[in-house]
C-alpha cells in the first residue's frame, strides 16, 4: 500500500527536501486531505513580525521547477502588493517563504473570494484615488471566467484582512474607497447596472445580524406585495361576483 505523502512529510526526517522559491498549480489541504482556503492560515504583514500560531495543520501541494512534486506543511501567509501582480507567499514549517504562482483549476473556486480581495487591495495600492466603478470593472475583467461576477459579498469574509491593510499600509490608508469599505457607514449595496431590484442601504461589510435583518426586510416586502394582490380580485362582468375567472 502506498504511503500517504502527508504522513511521509511529517515523519520521515531523512528526506533531503530542496529549497523552494515558487510553486505552481498549487492547492492547500488539511490533515484530513480536505481542501482549505488560504485564509485559514495566520496572516503575517511583515517578515520581521512575530509568526502567529497556526492552530490547524495545513499542507501545500503543487509543482516546482523542474516538475518537482511539492508537499510541505505551511504555517502562515503574506501578501506583496508592490509588483505588477499581487504576490502570495506561504511560510513553510522549516521557516522559508514559498511564492504561490497559479492555483490548480479545481482549487481556484475554493479560494475565489480571497483572490478577489487580494486583487482589490492590489488595485487600490496602485491607484488609491481611482473611482469605485473602475475598481469593479477591473475585478470583473480579471475574474470573468467565473459564472458569478465579483461583488461586495466576496469581500465580507475577509474584513479583518482589509482592515489590517487599511490601518498598516500608508498608501491604502489614503484610499477613500478602502476606508469606506472598512467603516460601518451606510453604503448602497452593490448591484448590477440596470437592475430593477430595490436597493437596500447596508454597511459594505455587514455582520451576520445585519444580513439577517436585510433578509427579513425582503420577506416583508414580498408579503406586502402578496397581500396587495389579494385586495384586487377579478370581477365577472356577467354575475358581478368576485373570485377567479374560469374563462
Amino acid at each position: 500500500m502506498a504511503k500517504n505523502p502527508v504522513s511521509r512529510m511529517m515523519f520521515d526526517d531523512d528526506d533531503d527536501e530542496p529549497q523552494l522559491n515558487a510553486v505552481d498549480n498549487y492547492y492547500l489541504l488539511d490533515a484530513r486531505e480536505v481542501p482549505v482556503c488560504l485564509s485559514v492560515l495566520p496572516f503575517q504583514f511583515k517578515d520581521t513580525d512575530e509568526v502567529p500560531e497556526c492552530k490547524k495543520d495545513v499542507f501545500l501541494w503543487g509543482t516546482a521547477d523542474p516538475g518537482i512534486k511539492v508537499y510541505r506543511k505551511v504555517i502562515a501567509w503574506k501578501l506583496g502588493l508592490q509588483g505588477k501582480q499581487p504576490e502570495i507567499s506561504v511560510l513553510s514549517a522549516e521557516g522559508s517563504w514559498i511564492s504561490l504562482t497559479k492555483p490548480k483549476n479545481s482549487y481556484e473556486e475554493k479560494i475565489r473570494t480571497i483572490l478577489i480581495t487580494v486583487q482589490m487591495l492590489h488595485f487600490l495600492k496602485k491607484k488609491p484615488e481611482e473611482p469605485e466603478k473602475n475598481l469593479w470593472s477591473h475585478l470583473r475583467k480579471i475574474f470573468d471566467k467565473f459564472e458569478v461576477r465579483p461583488s461586495e459579498d466576496d469581500l465580507r469574509n475577509h474584513r479583518s484582512l482589509i482592515k489590517h491593510f487599511a490601518e498598516k499600509d500608508s498608501t491604502l490608508a489614503k484610499s477613500e474607497i478602502l476606508q469606506g469599505f472598512t467603516q460601518e457607514t451606510s453604503r448602497k449595496k452593490f448591484s448590477e447596472v440596470g437592475s430593477d431590484k430595490v436597493e437596500i442601504k447596508v454597511p459594505f461589510i455587514a455582520d451576520d445580524e445585519d444580513i439577517e435583518e436585510m433578509a427579513d426586510v425582503d420577506n416583508n416586502i414580498e408579503s406586502d406585495e402578496e397581500e396587495e394582490e389579494d385586495l384586487f380580485d377579478s370581477i365577472c362582468s356577467i354575475c358581478d361576483n368576485g373570485g377567479d375567472l374560469l374563462w
